[in-house]
């Protein structure tokens, strides 16, 4: 297939940090860092003391020294890590070497890189502080955070600190509000979905976590025992924006001592019914369909959950591969303890002993694919008044989502199949990532599938997640405030299943899950748009090669559901 063009990038005005001090306007998230100006890396070695870095950080007026040699560091020493290590160590800590005090493996960004990937990478390892360096690893410069900030409320650092220094759920709600500003800004600005999808779930990472924080607050004692904080869905797999409502569980660890098993659940009963009321008054409305840490089915300990998981593999019925593909997108928040890899990991090696579930999967990928019309036409909804919308998740993101979750899942319980025994750390975070993007890329690398359809699927996927986020940011911007609480089908059911019909035909029972959901036929665009949960796009805004550049991507879709109609042998079983 020939790619479309992707469109220019608009103008940026590149925000510097004057060497005086003063900061002009905050750049833009496609300014190359290579425009900025860089604090220059001050590096001392491994036996220079703590208190005399400090007085060079001073004398340099820098927040952040390297340690090692100047064209290799081994570690870095920041403003913070000497706060707390004085008010550890007090008059001790002047002393000791900065070797021994360093935080390890120094964290870098390609000087070709742009302000927006140097938010997320920060984002994504939780520090302040990049080094840049040339495109032969050479140190150029070191990118602190208040460089990205200049005083802007909207950008992800401003949420982030205003989200970590919540002391209550309205204070987490503004938070959450101004994260809106921040998608529709970064949109404006041609920031690409994918790398927006990841710093919004970054962002939403955190809102998860502080709430935690404050609901165990509440909690009369300690937890008594080890949990983990797990979010699911289109929040796990970074590819939420506007839209969201609680998809978060708890996986539980059996190590809870001498503690009755009925103390527990109810201490985590009790805590997860308070997780939930903070994320509500946060802005994250109940899920419809009750993933949410209060209900008992989605707070379990690990040998409830791995229970769960071997009972749908025994038996993949249609809520058994529902729960399946859910669980498959787990990713745990602050999990010290590695409880949803190790869940997830035990999916895997469940799967690889058996291939019919990975199949069903395979067959919802391929039941959602774009029915183009004669000559490859646009499925679109018409609302009677020459409007034509089309519906981007149920004609095309589902089956590049679950195709590629399918087919992550089945490469990952290859790799898995020749360990003689199952042991956790050996298979330790073979399902990640968990993004859809993400996994098409490790597919590409592995030949699946081969040849040029792997780039198209891939370039598909980045357009059509990019058209869903400005149907979404379009939409917001009709001053229609998103009705959370009326929102259509959550993510798991949404497009799982469009016809309870066809599913109880192809696999003999009706799902639970759908039978809850309210049913979308003969929807209209006016309401299906209601809560911007159902992505459909107005297909009448786009110009011309918009329109032909979508069509050819559904026809890629298309093209990859008959593959997959292969690979998973779907006609041997109806």
């Amino acid at each position: 297939m020939t790619k479309e063009p992707r469109p220019a990038a608009p103008p940026t005005s590149p925000g510097r940090r004057d060497p005086g001090g003063a900061d002009t306007s905050p750049p833009s998230c496609l300014t190359p860092l290579s425009s900025l100006v860089l604090h220059p890396p001050l590096t001392l070695d491994r036996e220079t003391s703590l208190g005399e870095a400090a007085a060079r950080m001073v004398e340099a007026q820098v927040s952040a020294v390297l340690v090692g040699e100047a064209t290799r560091p081994e570690g870095i020493i920041t403003e913070r890590d000497i706060t707390r290590l004085v008010a550890e160590h007090r008059g001790m800590a002047h002393a000791r070497p900065l070797g021994r005090v360093m935080r390890g493996g120094v964290v870098t960004i390609g000087e070709g890189s742009t302000t927006g990937e140097a938010v997320l990478r920060m984002a994504e390892h939780g520090i302040r502080h990049l080094l840049v360096v040339s495109g032969e690893g050479t140190p150029r410069g070191i990118l602190e955070e208040r460089d990205l900030l200049s005083g802007d409320t909207a950008s992800p650092f401003a949420v982030a600190s205003a989200i970590d220094t919540s002391t209550d759920a309205t204070a987490l709600g503004m938070a959450h509000e101004t994260l809106h500003r921040l998608i529709r800004r970064y949109t404006s600005e041609g920031i690409a979905a994918v790398r927006l999808g990841r710093i919004v779930a970054g962002l939403r990472d955190r809102l998860v976590t502080r709430a935690a924080h404050l609901a165990l607050q509440t909690m009369p004692t300690p937890p008594p025992s080890p949990f983990a904080v797990g979010v699911l869905g289109s929040h796990a797999r970074r590819e939420q924006f506007f839209a969201t409502d609680q998809d978060v569980a708890l996986v539980l660890s059996d190590a809870s001592g001498d503690i009755p098993p009925d103390a527990v659940a109810a201490w985590f009963a009790r805590f997860g019914e308070a997780l939930a009321q903070m994320l509500v008054h946060a802005g994250l409305p109940p899920c419809p369909h009750g993933i949410m840490p209060s209900s008992p089915a989605w707070r379990r300990t690990m040998r409830s959950w791995r229970t769960v998981v071997d009972g749908a593999c025994r038996t993949p019925d249609a809520p058994a591969v529902v729960t399946l593909s859910i669980l498959a997108d787990l990713r745990g928040l602050n999990d010290g303890f590695d409880l949803c890899p190790r869940l997830t990991d035990h999916l895997c090696h469940r799967l690889a002993t058996t291939s019919l579930p990975l199949r069903l999967m395979g067959r919802e990928a391929v039941r959602h694919a774009p029915k183009l019309g004669m000559f490859n036409r646009l499925p679109v909804i018409r609302d009677g008044k020459d409007g034509e919308y089309i519906d981007l998740k149920r004609c095309g993101l589902f089956t590049l989502m679950q195709g590629a979750r399918a087919l992550a899942l089945e490469r990952a319980g290859a790799s898995v199949s020749g360990n003689a025994s199952h042991n956790d750390a050996a298979g330790r975070g073979i399902t990640s990532p968990s993004d859809t993007a993400s996994r098409l890329a490790a597919l590409r690398q592995c030949g699946i599938p081969g040849g040029e359809l792997g780039d198209d699927i891939a370039h598909a996927w980045d357009v059509l997640l990019g058209l869903r986020l400005r149907g979404q940011v379009a939409h917001e911007a009709h001053a229609q405030p998103v009705d959370r609480q009326q929102k259509g089908p959550s993510w798991a059911t949404e497009a799982m299943m469009t016809d309870e019909k066809a599913l109880h035909d192809a696999t003999g029972t009706t799902s639970l899950v759908m039978a809850a959901a309210p049913s979308s036929g003969g929807t209209s665009p006016a309401k299906a748009t209601k809560g911007g949960g159902s992505a459909l796009l107005d297909v009448g805004a786009l110009a011309p090669l918009e329109r032909e550049g979508l069509r050819r991507c559904l026809i890629v879709v298309d093209t990859f559901a008959s593959w997959l109609e292969h690979r998973f042998g779907l006609h041997l079983i109806g």
